[in-house]
C-alpha cells in the first residue's frame, strides 16, 4: 500500500522533481561534471542522480545528500529531515 499523501504535497514533489531535471540540464549545458546536493526534499537528489547514472536524462554526476537532518523547527525543517532527539539523528543517517 502507498503512504497517504495529500494532492498538495504530490503536486510539490512533481514540481521539485521537475526542478531538479531542469537544474541537472543547465548543469550539463555549461559542461559542469560534477555535482554535490547538501539536501533534497523527497530524495529528490537520489532519484536524479540515480536518472543521470542509468542514461534516463543528461547531467552531471551527482553526490546526493537526500533530506537533510534538522532539529525541530531548526535551518532546513521543510526539507523533511526534522528530528525530536539527540539520538535520532545517527539512526537516521545510517
Amino acid at each position: 500500500m502507498l503512504p497517504q499523501t495529500t494532492s498538495d504535497e504530490r503536486h510539490d514533489q512533481a514540481r521539485v522533481a521537475f526542478s531538479s531535471v531542469a537544474s541537472a540540464r543547465q548543469l550539463a549545458s555549461v559542461c559542469v561534471t560534477t555535482v554535490q546536493s547538501l539536501g533534497s526534499r523527497y530524495f529528490a537528489d537520489v532519484a536524479l542522480r540515480e536518472a543521470i547514472a542509468s542514461g534516463l536524462i543528461a547531467g552531471p554526476r551527482i553526490v546526493a545528500a537526500g533530506p537533510q537532518l534538522t532539529t525541530s523547527a531548526g535551518h532546513a525543517w521543510s526539507t523533511g529531515g526534522e528530528v525530536e532527539w539527540l539520538f535520532i539523528p545517527a539512526v537516521g543517517a545510517r
